[in-house]
């Protein structure tokens, strides 16, 4: 139930754009058979955060890079979802904007689709494959997740490892987070509390040999497990 739009700040002749201030937007979610649509002036409160992150900027590999592209994340419910990207590091600016549902005809929205199916109920399950029509059919549009996804914690990722000469590479740390938060740890950029891990990419030293690791999170049980362990914060 998630489209991705991405802006590249860097056109053809590298002059690149004006900063972002206003999103307009119109969309068709396939989960809800419904259409939505934004246009959001952005506050200066947000614009000063999307302006700061692109003058910051980040390390990558002893190496400074700058975000190139604003994407949108459109949600069902008509959440919108608003990242910066760059090389190697996805950052989550705007969690809070929502579009308002609209009543349109299928033709309006898209005149090819009418060659497809004649209705917005058919057009909508055409494009989902079967195992996204099952699940919608036994668990229907879970709203309440991404209201999961938005909760931030007080935490760190830290290994035990059992030589107390293993050495973690900090340039081969990556972090990927349930929001769809993406940084390696040396990318110098000072960072709050944190989304729900997803899931870990590592590499690290043991005297002379070299190991690489990839861990994944079972979400169900991520979801749990901080809801109960940060009780207190989720609670207020």
């Amino acid at each position: 139930g998630i489209s991705k739009g991405e802006v590249s700040f860097a056109d053809l002749d590298g002059e690149g754009l004006a900063m972002p201030n206003r999103l307009e937007v119109l969309w068709l979610s396939y989960t809800e058979r419904k259409f939505y649509k934004a246009d959001i002036a952005f506050s200066e409160k947000l614009q000063a955060r999307i302006l700061s992150l692109f003058q910051e900027g980040y390390e990558n590999e002893q190496k400074h890079e700058n975000y190139s592209c604003f994407l949108v994340t459109l949600l069902p419910g008509g959440k919108i979802w608003l990242y910066l990207n760059g090389i190697a590091r996805y950052s989550l600016v705007c969690d809070t904007l929502q579009a308002d549902t609209i009543d349109m005809a299928l033709g309006d929205f898209d005149k090819d689709a009418l060659l497809v199916d004649s209705t917005v109920e058919d057009y909508c399950k055409g494009n989902l494959n079967k195992e996204q029509v099952a699940n919608l059919k036994k668990n229907g549009v879970p709203y309440e997740l991404w209201s999961k996804y938005q909760e931030r914690f007080n935490y760190d990722i830290e290994f035990e490892f059992e030589d107390n000469l293993c050495k973690i590479d900090s340039f081969h740390f990556a972090k990927h987070f349930i929001n769809g938060e993406f940084n390696y740890a040396c990318d110098g950029v000072k960072v709050g509390e944190l989304s729900r891990p997803k899931q870990l990419y590592l590499k690290w030293n043991v005297a002379d040999t070299t190991y690489t690791g990839e861990f994944f999170f079972d979400e169900q049980e991520v979801l749990d497990m901080f809801s109960k362990g940060f009780s207190h914060k989720t609670a207020n």
